[in-house]
């Protein structure tokens, strides 16, 4: 059975191009567009036989920003007592602060846009998949 990832982004084609990369090693991949979707996916997932692996967030979403939407994740795996998921920040952002607010709502790192094959891969050693 194939592990899951979570692509949480806003562009279509940024999701796609991940998509492609995560597949080539084996994984599978599943889609939100915005944070509310994907907190609706994730309380669901949580549940189920098969929980999300890793989760690759995108900073910048409408509405529920990538930071916003991990730390309503985070209170999620605390109130039900679940093993944090690990969720790696992706943003075209690099200032230090934007950096040091994803890593203070719970997330492991933060990539910079776009995703190449080299940050496909170390996203999968840095989330231990």
């Amino acid at each position: 059975m194939a592990k899951c990832i979570l692509i949480v982004e806003d562009d279509l084609i940024c999701f796609k191009v991940g998509k492609m990369f995560f597949e080539m090693q084996g994984y599978e991949v599943e889609y939100a567009e915005s944070g509310e979707e994907a907190l609706q996916l994730f309380a669901h997932k949580m549940w189920g036989q098969k929980p999300y692996s890793a989760i690759y967030m995108d900073i910048g979403l409408p509405k529920l920003n990538g930071i916003e939407t991990c730390i309503a994740i985070r209170k999620l795996e605390s109130e039900k007592a679940l093993s944090p998921v690990p969720i790696i920040a992706v943003t075209g952002n690099n200032d230090p602060e934007m950096i040091k607010s994803c890593l203070s709502a719970g997330m492991i790192d933060v990539l910079a846009k776009p995703l190449t094959k080299p940050k496909s891969l170390y996203f999968i050693s840095k989330c231990n998949l």
